[in-house]
Order: C-alpha cells, then sequence, then structure tokens
C-alpha cells in the first residue's frame, strides 16, 4: 500500500531502511534487544524502542588517512548490506506469506516510506519463509514494542484511514506470525486489538464510488483485512476452540475481496470494478443453498467459507455435545451452505486456468471446507481425539477409553469420516514427501489444521468405533478410500508392523514434520508421535 505521510509520525518512516535496523541490536536475541522494556504493556513503555549509541561522523575535508577510509567504506557497507536485508525479507515476503494472508498491495507498496512498524512486521514473516527463524523472532519483538508505542502516543482526532489502515495491517501480521510460531501470550494480545480495529474500519466504510485508483487500493485493502482477520478467527476456533470474533463483524456488509489477478494491477492496468460483491449478500445466497448472483473471487471464497466454519465453531462452543437434536438440527440448516460451497470448489479447483497463486487460495478454502464437515457431522470424536493429542495419558484409564464411544452411532458421522478419508488418499497418492517439501512454500499453515483434524477421526474411527457403526453404502465407501489410500504408502506401513489402525496418525505425522517454515505444524507432529506411541503401547488392552 502507498502510505501517506501527512498523518504519519516522521519517526515512523523510513527515508533510509539503516535508519530503523541496526546491526548490532535488530539481528541479536529478542531478549537482549528488548532488555529492560515492560513487556506487554503499553502505559509502561518508554517514549521510543533505544536504539544503540553510534558515533558521529567527523567532518574530515581532505585528510583522509587510509584506516580512516577502511572504516567509512565498511559503515557504507554495512548501510547497503541492511537496505540488502531488508529487501531480501520483503521480497520473501511477497513471494509466500503473501498470498495466504494478501493484505499489502504489491504494486503500491514503497519499502521507502512504509511505517517501520508494518515494514519488520512483514520482514519478521518472510525471515519465517527463508528459515531466519531467530531473526524473525526479534524483529517480530520490535515490531511488537514499536506498534504498541504507536497506539500509546497516537492522536485519535489526527489518524486518518491510511494510518486506520496500516495498523491493522501491522496487527494482522503480528498475530498470523504468533499464531503458526506458537506464540500464544501474543496471539491473545494482538489478535483481540485486531478485532477491535476491523470492528472501528466497518464502522468507517463508506459506500460512496470509488473513482480513483488511491481509493480503491485503500478501500480494497481494508476489506482484505475485514476478511483476513474472520479467516484468522476461524482458524484459531477450529484448532483452539476458542471464540475470538464477534458475530457483527461476520454480519456487516463490505465489499468482498476482489481477484488476485485484480488485486496485482498497477494503475495503468486498473479500471475501476462494475459491481462489488457484498459479504452479506453472498451469505445469504450460501445460507439459503444457492450460489451467489455475481462471481466470488479466490479469496472472497476463504472468507465466506471462514465465515460458515466460524459459526459452526462458535455453535460447538455454546452447545453441549449430549444435546444430538440440537447438532442435528444445526447440520440440516448448515447442509445446504456446505452443498453449494462443496460444488463451488470443486468446479474451480477443476478449472484449467488457475495460476499457482490463485490455485493456492482455493485449496486453502478447500482446507478450510474440510474442517467444516469434521466440525459440523464429527464434533464429538473430534473434540475427543483432540484431548487425547493433548494429553496421551489419559488412554491409561479405562473409563476415559469406554468415552471414547460416546454418540457414535449418528448417521451423519459419515459424512465427516467419507471427507478425511477422500483426503487421505488424495495426499497418499500425490505423496507425502513431496507434500512434507512443496506445501509449507505453497499453502499457508492454517491448512494444516484440517490435514491432523481429519486424520484424528480417521484414527478414532479404526482404533475405537470400526465395529460399532452401522453397516451400508456409506461404510463401504468409507473403507474403499481408507484401503486405496493405505495401498500408497506400504512403506509407512511396514514401519508400523502392520498397525493398520494408527495409519492415519503417521501420515499426518510425516505431512506436517516440516520445521523449516512454521513451527506450529511441526509441533503437532511431535504431538502425533507421542499419540502413536501410547497407542502402541496399549496395544490389545483397549482394542474393542
Amino acid at each position: 500500500m502507498g502510505v501517506s505521510t501527512s498523518f504519519v509520525e516522521p519517526d515512523l518512516l523510513n527515508p533510509s531502511v539503516s535508519e530503523i535496523i541496526d546491526i548490532d541490536t535488530l539481528l541479536s536475541n529478542a531478549h537482549e534487544l528488548l532488555g529492560g522494556i515492560p513487556d506487554h504493556n503499553a502505559s509502561e513503555l518508554p517514549t521510543s524502542v533505544p536504539e544503540q549509541p553510534r558515533t558521529n561522523l567527523p567532518d574530515l575535508g581532505h585528510n583522509v588517512s587510509a584506516a580512516q577510509r577502511t572504516w567509512l567504506a565498511d559503515d557504507e557497507a554495512c548501510a547497503s548490506a541492511l537496505a540488502n536485508i531488508a529487501k531480501r525479507f520483503v521480497k520473501a515476503f511477497f513471494e509466500h506469506i503473501a498470498t495466504h494472508i494478501p493484505i499489502v498491495h504489491k504494486p503500491n507498496f514503497d519499502i521507502a516510506t512504509v511505517p517501520s512498524p508494518l515494514l519488520l512486521a512483514m520482514m519478521a514473516c518472510g525471515a519465517v519463509y527463508l528459515s531466519e527463524h531467530s531473526v524473525a523472532v526479534s524483529m517480530h519483538a520490535v515490531a511488537m514494542q514499536l506498534i504498541l508505542e504507536h497506539e500509546r502516543t497516537a492522536v485519535p482526532w489526527m489518524t486518518d484511514n491510511e494510518s486506520q489502515t496500516w495498523t491493522l495491517q501491522t496487527y494482522l501480521l503480528l498475530s498470523y506470525f504468533a499464531v503458526y510460531c506458537g506464540d500464544e501470550e501474543h496471539v491473545t494480545q494482538t489478535f483481540p486489538h485486531s478485532v477491535k480495529l476491523v470492528q472501528e474500519a466497518l464502522g468507517d466504510l463508506k459506500t460512496r464510488p470509488i473513482t480513483t485508483y488511491k481509493d480503491w487500493v485503500r478501500q480494497e485493502s481494508t476489506n482484505r483485512c475485514i476478511a483476513s482477520t474472520i479467516l484468522l478467527g476461524a482458524s484459531i476456533a477450529s484448532n483452539e476452540r476458542k471464540v475470538l470474533v464477534p458475530s457483527p463483524v461476520l454480519e456487516i456488509g463490505f465489499a468482498l475481496p476482489s481477484t488476485t489477478a485484480d488485486w496485482l494491477k498497477d494503475e495503468a492496468s486498473w479500471e475501476a470494478p462494475a459491481q462489488a460483491l457484498y459479504g452479506d449478500d453472498a451469505l445469504k445466497s450460501i445460507l439459503a443453498g444457492q450460489a451467489p448472483d455475481l462471481p466470488v473471487s479466490e479469496f472472497g471464497l476463504v472468507t465466506i467459507v471462514s465465515v460458515i466454519l466460524y459459526r459452526v465453531c462458535a455453535f460447538e462452543t455454546l452447545i453441549e455435545p449430549h444435546h444430538l437434536e440440537l447438532y442435528t438440527s444445526f447440520g440440516e440448516q448448515m447442509g445446504g451452505a456446505v452443498r453449494i460451497l462443496d460444488e463451488i470448489l470443486k468446479r474451480r479447483l477443476s478449472e484449467k486456468t488457475l495460476d499457482l497463486e490463485a490455485e493456492s487460495v482455493t485449496q486453502c478454502a478447500k482446507s478450510l471446507l474440510n474442517s467444516v464437515f469434521y466440525h459440523l457431522y464429527g464434533s464429538i470424536p473430534l473434540a475427543t481425539m483432540k484431548k487425547l493429542l493433548s494429553s496421551p495419558t489419559t488412554l491409561d484409564s479405562p473409563v476415559e477409553i469406554s468415552n471414547l464411544l460416546v454418540e457414535t452411532c449418528s448417521p451423519v458421522l459419515y459424512k465427516a469420516l467419507i471427507r478425511a478419508a477422500d483426503q487421505l488418499r488424495f495426499d497418499c497418492r500425490v505423496g507425502l514427501k513431496y507434500i512434507r517439501k512443496t506445501a509449507p512454500l505453497r499453502f499457508g499453515p492454517e491448512c494444516a489444521i484440517s490435514i491432523y483434524e481429519g486424520n484424528l477421526l480417521l484414527c478414532w474411527y479404526l482404533q475405537f468405533a470400526h465395529s460399532h457403526l452401522p453397516p451400508g453404502e456409506s461404510r463401504n465407501v468409507l473403507t474403499t478410500l481408507i484401503d486405496e489410500g493405505f495401498a500408497e504408502v506400504e512403506d509407512l506401513r511396514v514401519e508400523l508392523q502392520g498397525q493398520r489402525v494408527n495409519l492415519p496418525l503417521a501420515i499426518c505425522l510425516e505431512l506436517l514434520s516440516d520445521s523449516s517454515v512454521w513451527k506450529w505444524p511441526s509441533t503437532v507432529s511431535q504431538r502425533l508421535g507421542f499419540l502413536i506411541k501410547r497407542l502402541q503401547a496399549m496395544g490389545q488392552m483397549y482394542r474393542l
């Protein structure tokens, strides 16, 4: 995004990248860098982030010795190196993470004028994709302190729309980083504030026609921030059963994001959009089991699926599992929406014109819809298996094991299991090692959530419920999908000494084991390893 300098504090602008990056501090450990600064308390922060003192350059005139020339050359080389570091991290940001949380407008981005907190947040995310994790953590920490200080000292009536936008962009990137680098403390600090900023942005949305490129970029950036907040909120709700986004954010009309192709246009090739599809209108159509009247963009589809997933997860947190009638009724109400979204996704993924970026975004929508199936139709066993994943020692209790069979005979459960088995077969046919190596760069970390959720359900089915679910056509379809998937990973089955029941967990462990980018998926992979060992140790003791 292009940032106006009229309402942005001068010390937040970057006339020179080297002015905001100090070699000896920024690239060091975050705790050393931030030593003495109170943690997570904006009211106690000093007026500025401390910088290492710099020696003023003397005016040497023409009397410059060889040693002094070397010293000056080294200083210039350091400044140049810092500029290259910044450019390298920003390039990685736009090549990788900007596809998954597309809120910063690349054609209008200017590294020299973007506010320091936003730039550092972008660089932290870029450093993750370059596997420079200690640098990323340090940059994230500095960006946190800078944005908190900015919020503390900002004058409300001097804050314009552009300042509001870049502040929201910064908080969203900091939240995204914290969620998938496993920093729960920062998640609880930054994401709720992101939601607050989104609510303020929704209140300021204008309905007047957009006639200039600059106005469109600002409005589109805001719309994408709203959409990304819903995406992140749905991911957190699915993964952790935490409801952090108030429902008004999901209901108020805002224009869904434009297509990726339009988003990446520069001013010379831009044309004012003739008509926009609003989120509330699209949601009404989807909930009625109908496709929206206007085409839905790739990220717009992600947004709609995220809203549905969030609704399902919010229902889970409000309604106790034993209210089977309410679950059944809710599933029937949402069935039309799930069906039409699945049809739209299948049609999109079958198109041959999708470029890699558009395909990555569409695959994200598919992963989110998979989670909708798992939570809507397999909520009880999924919640149980997540408890086992968090605490494998539960398997030591016969009483807890017997609880794994509660409410297992619901007919709609097959919808979740068949969805999970179909995805397992697809992954096995593509190749587990191939996905493990390429997925972290091609797909966002939120896609890992549905991977482990689906395989937890399949493990539960094979380990505890296979003989308790009613037979019939659905069970035959499920068995065929599982068998065809397992046939592709015979080597993994041999490693497990033929323990078929644990194979879904082993497949998931392989898929999520790469730790070169985001840390959270590999953390889940490690926990899956512990659960497999516990299940193996349990052996035949509780085999049902």
